[in-house]
């Protein structure tokens, strides 16, 4: 079978990054997969990264013209190389270049949905995002296959159309294990660790509230949050706002945001929608306790209030409480990590040939 992935996972063009790594494994189960990402002036035109898999980057002039030199190239490389399913990783615009890529050349559709579009919190947090629930609608019409990385997602789609083929459930679990990160001292004597993009769906403003929250109780408590984005300064300046200048660190962008669980004391995850949660995941098999909203897997992989602490999206005294408990109850700290490291081995376990997986996945595509 023949491949041609649309990504905008500028990671991908690294040649040490797990996005990279777990292509060519992706590329192990197919006859050729060609990858062409998304993007704007860097990375190579063409570069050959195993065999059989090529990746192509469109190197666009500026970001305005990424659609329309998507649509030419991966026509050109899908026409050229025979291709017949071509895979989105996302149903929105990469999925709409897709569909016609596919309709042009004659290719079937397999689209994958990896955040939770069907969340209320999706269009409350960006207006522009009712745009894009137009394009799913006619994307996800047109598709072959539809792969969805939780069954929250596979409900939600579900739910809000009906004249869809049935959605398949996979996860991304490449490179999930659970080896276990060096501890090594926290920053603050109690430590609650951030992980994720700073932008507006992840609603870190309510792990700022929740802090103050916890000062009252033990004002040696502090954040650190892994992770950069557009919402930085602003949260930086809400941090001060909330005399907590003290209490929070900025770490950063890491490629290794998981080396970071030996030195907390607990996760705090405040999301207003996930596809999946992975850093949920991450952070259970590091036997780290965990607080989140409910998302993603939560409520799926993870029993409500037996392995994490789970709370409706922005209830800051419900996601208090659950850090203070977990604060004031040593054995409870202990405890529940167990159970919740217990549950991720068994997910990551139904899914350990994961590109295998992935690869009959797609395949579907091809099945009348």
């Amino acid at each position: 079978m023949k491949v041609l992935m649309l990504s905008t996972d500028k990671n991908a063009l690294n040649a040490n990054s797990e996005v990279r790594l777990r292509f060519v494994e992706y590329g192990k189960h197919f006859d050729e997969l060609h990858i062409l990402v998304l993007n704007t002036g860097m990375g190579e035109g063409k570069e050959e990264i195993a065999e059989g898999v090529w990746l192509y980057s469109t190197r666009s002039m500026m970001k305005a013209l990424i659609p329309f030199d998507a649509l030419s190239i991966g026509a050109r490389i899908a026409k050229r190389n025979k291709v017949q399913v071509i895979t989105t990783q996302d149903p929105f615009e990469v999925g709409e270049i897709g569909a016609r890529i596919a309709k042009k050349v004659g290719a079937k559709l397999h689209v994958q949905v990896h955040t939770d579009p069907t969340s209320p919190w999706f269009i409350k947090n960006n207006p522009k995002n009712l745009a894009r629930l137009g394009l799913m609608h006619r994307v996800l019409k047109r598709a072959d296959a539809i792969r969805v990385v939780s069954e929250r997602v596979k409900r939600g789609i579900k739910s809000k159309l009906i004249d869809v083929v049935e959605p398949s459930v996979l996860p991304i679990v490449h490179g999930l294990s659970a080896t276990q990160p060096e501890k090594d001292k926290p920053r603050f004597p109690f430590t609650i660790l951030c992980v994720g993009r700073l932008e507006k769906e992840k609603h870190w403003n309510t792990a700022i509230d929740v802090l103050k929250e916890a000062h009252k109780s033990f004002p040696g408590a502090g954040i650190i949050f892994v992770g950069e984005g557009t919402e930085k300064k602003r949260l930086e300046a809400y941090v001060r706002s909330k005399g907590l200048k003290d209490s929070v660190h900025f770490a950063g962008w890491s490629n290794k945001p998981h080396e970071w669980f030996g030195k907390a004391h607990c996760l705090l995850h405040t999301g207003a929608y996930e596809g999946y949660g992975r850093v949920l995941i991450e952070a259970a098999l590091a036997k780290l306790p965990i607080v989140s909203t409910d998302v993603g897997v939560v409520g799926e992989v993870f029993r409500l209030g037996q392995d994490i602490f789970a709370c409706p999206i922005d209830d800051v005294a419900c996601l208090s409480a659950g850090v203070r408990e977990l604060m004031n109850n040593t054995y409870l700290r202990e405890t529940i990590p167990r159970q919740a490291y217990d549950q991720a081995v068994a997910h990551i376990a139904k899914y350990k040939n994961a590109a295998e997986l992935f690869a009959k996945d797609i395949e579907q595509a091809l099945t009348p």
